[in-house]
């Protein structure tokens, strides 16, 4: 809150000459009626009402001065908070994202933060105001006659007693409130990503009832905010009303012994006036109150979550840089989970060479991938890149050296020159080009008008997957990295196209070590050693030709997938 030091204050400042300016207004209008109406003091009442005006401009300015600097701390806490909770997401491991949930982030990152930003932007603006008018305005009606106290004391238990209970009701349903938001995301994101397959099957309408549960759930607890919220506002006015009256019928009674004249009594209401507006903003502050806290502890939640992975506060570098992989007893096990991914993987992977992994579903192919950038961490065992385990270096600096292409690539929103130039910003047109000749990309990429200069729009929808996979090749070709890891990289594409570029890859990069995962055998010819895992393991490991004449998993894999062509 440094930084804000300085607004605050002339904040603070301009709701205190709000404040005072509201504070004078009664007495003064009290006294037009005594000394102008009562004495038809014609004079009075110019003079009394000019002050008036100049007060009511005064009030005017200050409260939007204070209104607009409110606004501008608001939306800047905002702002550094959405940043912090972004550059904290940014360092999550796979496994601390599977902890929040991708849904619940975005949740937190977005409608969190905004209830935050409005909680914040209510309470700077009525900072000082809230106070100044209860306090200054009790002891302005007691000054006005103090036999009339006992009304004040009423009116604020009883407004009290109303917005405590409310509430106390509306902290609970807040609560459900975001995680019914969550689950609606959830919900929505699943339709919408798996929206082909749905429909493939036919199951809109199990999808259109999961999702009308889920949204009638979040309807349903919303409506009861609002009813408990709609109760609020109407109390404070009836609570108002009610204390006014109860000061005119006692003042009639000053009035007529002659212990009180009218204009204090209209000055008395002006002031319990004043005390009930500073109580009902206090009284929507505090309604702010539950749904902030729950949102700043879903917030904090992301903020104070230490990442699994993290650099060591000694960092190594290797001596020298050739992207030679090392996996030594390599174990893995998420947290929580009853059995192991991965267990006792012993594997060198040495520059110019490619190494193909081949597994079914869950044999753990991708989890060993990941555990080289350190996506995740090995549980046991050492995973050494250029003989560094790669707990020993910083994140950064181990990213210099590899480029990495995901299952299902997805490509950022822009051109697909600044996709191409993701890893390296400096690389020229004839290097992008270039790269695309390695992938088959050229003429797609080039039959288009804009070539390089097209639009791609989030996560590459406007490109075929096969279309994607190849971009996302290129996109890893660019840096020339010592370390190229592909995670099933040619899943979309033909064997003809998947074999050329295969071929073009490695003449592309002749000294780089090359590890890729794949199910299909086709996908792993020509690889130099292909590891074969079952159940997290190494079952064999070879060139094709050996692995076809030494391992029956590997020929029984053969076998069956020749039977589907």
């Amino acid at each position: 809150m440094r930084t804000y030091r300085r607004p605050l204050t002339i904040l603070l400042l301009l709701q205190l000459i709000a404040a005072v300016a509201t504070l004078l207004l009664p007495n003064l209008n009290g006294r037009i009626v005594d000394e102008g109406i009562a004495r038809t003091d014609v004079d009075a009442i110019y003079s009394i009402g000019a002050i008036m005006l100049a007060l009511a401009a005064v009030n005017l300015c200050a409260s939007v001065g204070a209104t607009i600097i409110g606004s501008f701390i608001s939306t800047s806490i905002g702002r550094d908070i959405r940043n912090s909770t972004f550059a904290r997401v940014q360092r999550f491991s796979d496994t601390d994202l599977r902890t929040f949930g991708i849904p619940s982030l975005i949740t937190r990152s977005t409608n969190d933060i905004n209830q935050l930003q409005m909680f914040v932007f209510v309470a700077t603006t009525i900072l000082a105001t809230a106070p100044v008018l209860v306090v200054g305005g009790t002891v302005m009606a007691l000054g006005e006659n103090i036999r009339l106290a006992p009304i004040i004391i009423v009116v604020a238990v009883a407004l009290t007693a109303v917005v405590t209970i409310i509430v106390r009701k509306l902290i609970p349903s807040y609560a459900r409130l975001q995680s019914l938001v969550d689950r609606v995301g959830q919900v929505l994101r699943e339709q919408l990503t798996g929206i082909k397959v749905i429909r493939a099957f036919g199951r809109e309408d199990l999808e259109a009832t999961r999702f009308d549960a889920a949204n009638t759930a979040l309807t349903a607890t919303a409506h009861r905010i609002g009813a408990l919220s709609a109760v609020l506002l109407p109390s404070i006015i009836l609570i108002a009303n009610l204390g006014a009256a109860a000061v005119i019928a006692a003042g009639a009674v000053l009035v007529d012994n002659g212990s009180m004249e009218v204009g204090g009594i209209i000055a008395f209401v002006g002031y319990l006036t004043q005390i009930l507006i500073g109580l009902s903003i206090v009284a929507a502050m505090v309604a702010l109150v539950p749904r902030a806290q729950i949102s700043a502890q879903r917030v904090q939640d992301v903020l104070s979550t230490v990442p699994s992975v993290q650099d060591p506060e000694a960092c190594r570098t290797p001596s020298t840089r050739t992207g030679q992989v090392e996996f030594v007893k390599v174990g893995f096990r998420y947290p929580a989970a009853r059995d192991a991914v991965l267990a006792d993987i012993d594997l060198t992977c040495r520059p110019g060479t490619l190494t193909a992994i081949l597994g079914g579903t869950g044999d753990g192919k991708s989890t060993l991938l990941n555990l080289i950038p350190r996506f995740c961490d090995a549980t046991s065992g050492q995973v050494l890149v250029d003989g560094v385990d790669v707990r020993d270096r910083s994140r950064t600096d181990l990213y210099r050296d590899i480029s990495y292409v995901a299952q299902a690539p997805t490509l950022l929103s822009g051109t697909l020159e600044s996709n191409l130039r993701l890893g390296r910003p400096d690389a020229t047109d004839d290097e992008l080009r270039a790269a695309l000749e390695v992938v088959s990309a050229v003429d797609f990429v080039f039959a288009h008008e804009k070539g390089l200069d097209q639009l791609v729009q989030p996560g590459g929808s406007n490109f075929s997957g096969g279309q994607r996979q190849r971009l996302a090749l290129a996109q890893a070709i660019v840096p020339g990295p010592r370390l190229l890891l592909l995670d099933d990289p040619f899943a979309a594409l033909d064997p003809e196209t998947e074999n050329r570029i295969k071929h073009r890859l490695r003449r592309a990069l002749p000294e780089t070590v090359i590890i890729l995962t794949a199910q299909r055998v086709s996908s792993t010819a020509g690889a130099d050693t292909i590891i074969v895992l079952a159940g997290g393991r190494v079952d064999a490991r070879g060139t094709h030709d050996e692995l076809a004449q030494s391992s029956t998993t590997y020929r029984e894999i053969l076998e069956s997938q020749a039977a589907l062509r």
